[in-house]
């Protein structure tokens, strides 16, 4: 048997329909654009890098785009970003895990403290 030619999709490679093809090209364009707006570094650390995402400080509902996909989902937070600017952050990667586990452990901690206080009283 012949050894078959295969075509294997490198990191970053994406297949999309005609559509969702449209739709890629602007969520890069619109994602590069608001990352230059909000000053392409983190907010923390002050990186820049590729590796940059936005954090939600408040989080609203947009359902604009309802098919339930990434490419989509990531979309309507784009607009979201576009239409609440001040309700989030640009952050490297590993600054926003940080942020996001820190969230997590101190929402945690509340629980328990709000549940000690009422077992108290």
């Amino acid at each position: 048997m012949g050894k078959r030619n295969k075509r294997h999709r490198g990191h970053g490679e994406r297949r999309f329909s005609p559509e969702e093809q449209g739709l890629y090209e602007r969520y890069k364009d619109k994602r590069t654009f608001l990352i230059q707006r909000y000053g392409s570094r983190c907010y923390v650390c002050h990186r820049t890098n590729d590796r940059l995402e936005f954090h939600h400080l408040k989080y609203h509902e947009n359902g604009k785009y309802e098919k339930n996909s990434t490419l989509y989902r990531r979309m309507m937070v784009l607009d979201e970003i576009e239409r609440y600017s001040n309700d989030f952050i640009l952050l490297c990667r590993p600054c926003h895990s940080c942020i996001t586990w820190l969230r997590t452990l101190m929402e945690e901690e509340e629980a328990r403290l709000v549940a000690t206080l009422r077992a108290t009283f």
